[in-house]
């Protein structure tokens, strides 16, 4: 039944053609060659090293489109979307990180003068391992290491013209 199901995809010869075809249908009208980039991206996501992309331009100049009418193609596992985010909030997060991209709709919203250090590490060294403290169970302070496993591949999308030098 699965198979039925996406035989047509699954048998296909030419996806990124396909891909082109479907956006043509639903509106998309100039160059595809950032949908199909965003979609080739993100099938790394599975590999040891998943390719992180990075959108680039002035506002309106198309890059949150080329993310809104590629995403609904992909599997909804294969990302995460992060509109913004605290310095530490992908320590605490819930959401597992594995074979996924984390897609960022503008970087500045998660930049600091720091850059985004805890973003890198994972990104660079496939794994977080954040070491804090917590309240125990008897109320005394216990240490906790709050661990994060990849590979992950990051997605974004930026009016910046430059980043912090590591982020770039």
């Amino acid at each position: 039944e699965l198979f039925k199901a996406c035989e047509s995809i699954a048998t296909c010869t030419d996806i990124l053609g396909r891909l082109e075809s479907e956006l043509r249908d639903c509106g998309t009208v100039g160059d595809t060659k950032p949908n199909r980039l965003l979609y080739l991206a993100t099938v790394t996501r599975l590999f040891n090293t998943p390719v992180s992309v990075c959108f680039k331009g002035n506002s309106a100049a198309g890059k949150s489109h080329v993310l809104r009418t590629t995403l609904p193609y992909l599997p909804r596992e294969a990302y995460i979307e992060i509109s913004g985010m605290s310095e530490k909030a992908l320590q605490y997060s819930q959401e597992s990180f594995k074979h996924r991209h984390i897609v960022i709709h503008e970087f500045s919203g998660v930049q600091s003068a720091e850059g985004n250090p805890w973003l890198r590490m994972l990104l660079s060294e496939h794994r977080l391992d954040y070491r804090t403290v917590s309240p125990g169970s008897g109320g005394e302070r216990e240490a906790v290491i709050l661990q994060k496993e990849g590979p992950t591949g990051l997605i974004m999308t930026t009016t910046e013209r430059h980043l912090h030098p590591e982020d770039e």
